[in-house]
């Protein structure tokens, strides 16, 4: 089966006051460009204390959207394809010691399916989402992805960085 790789072209974040907040840029679809997508705008912490740990965050939330559709041709010549597997690969640097909170995909800009976070994820993670319904290569720009980050289970203080979110589209 054929796969194509989406990149996202926007980047915005949502951020409650108990949150840490992200910087920005405006080229969120690169990987290892050493410009980051985006940063925390202070360190993730947590602080060890009798037997557990005190002041751990959680980042505000990212959506990586803009996904271009693409003209994948299939087989028979057509250039309209159902798409058969999404994979989501996050570009990220978490220091080893920040942990996913969430990563799940969207469609229109709702979260769908399940959660995706793995606490022992690391720095380049390939997550599998689940295709959403009527998925087509001509209707990707539907697409995008929520992540968001936590304090590890260590104590740490810690900024971290995300690259990018890529989509990896498997269609027939």
């Amino acid at each position: 089966m054929p796969t194509v790789i989406c990149k996202p072209t926007t980047l915005t974040q949502t951020t409650a006051s108990s949150e840490v907040a992200w910087d920005l840029t405006n080229l969120p679809q690169y990987e290892n460009d050493h410009t980051r997508g985006c940063s925390t705008q202070t360190p993730l912490t947590a602080v060890h204390g009798l037997d557990q740990l005190f002041g751990t965050q959680n980042t505000g939330v990212l959506t990586w959207s803009g996904y271009p559709d693409t003209n994948a041709v299939t087989a028979d010549g057509s250039t309209l394809a159902t798409v058969t597997a999404i994979s989501i690969r996050v570009y990220a640097n978490k220091r080893n010691r920040c942990q996913d909170r969430t990563i799940k995909l969207t469609v229109n800009g709702s979260a769908v399916g399940s959660n995706l976070a793995k606490e022992d994820s690391g720095n380049d993670h390939t997550y599998t989402a689940v295709v959403p319904a009527e998925q087509t290569t001509g209707n990707i720009s539907r697409l995008g992805v929520q992540t968001q980050y936590k304090s590890g289970v260590m104590p740490h203080r810690d900024h971290m960085t995300v690259d990018t979110v890529h989509l990896i589209i498997t269609y027939s």
